[in-house]
């Protein structure tokens, strides 16, 4: 549905360059493809960092992603942010996937924190000799 919202954003973008200000018509049509980028693959525009692990991971080998910042390059405020968290042994191979969930917003060309803690982060732990981890987005809301 959003994809389809977007698309359409792009068109009637678009269209809108035949008159009137081309310059102006172009900007729209810039902003209206970014967002439909945006939608279809969000990690471009997401970069996550400070990712932050349980206190007893190394000791019982279950590791769980309880905070996390991400910061946002696009031009637009973003929310409900989806995705998936990579998981990498010491020899750099992927031992497992686990699904990611972060409630709240970020504002365009800006960051936030998101925790456990604060309820904004929601993962699921993986067992195993974890060395490092990536998460790579799959689904935002675009606010504006």
């Amino acid at each position: 549905m959003h994809r389809a919202f977007a698309a359409l954003s792009l068109l009637a973008a678009l269209s809108s360059c035949k008159g009137g200000n081309d310059k102006d018509a172009a900007a729209k049509a810039k902003l209206a493809t970014e967002r439909l980028d945006v939608l279809t693959n969000p990690s471009v525009f997401l970069d996550a960092s400070d990712l932050v692990y349980d206190d007893d991971a190394s000791a019982h080998d279950t590791w769980q992603l309880v905070a996390v910042t991400v910061y946002n390059r696009s031009h637009f405020t973003l929310r409900d942010l989806r995705g998936d968290i990579t998981w990498i042994d010491e020899q750099g191979h992927h031992i497992g996937k686990s699904p990611i969930s972060l409630s709240g917003f970020i504002q365009a060309e800006s960051s936030n924190s998101f925790s456990i803690q604060a309820s904004t982060l929601t993962s699921v732990p993986q067992n195993g000799a974890v060395e490092s981890a990536s998460i790579s987005f799959t689904k935002v809301t675009v606010d504006n």
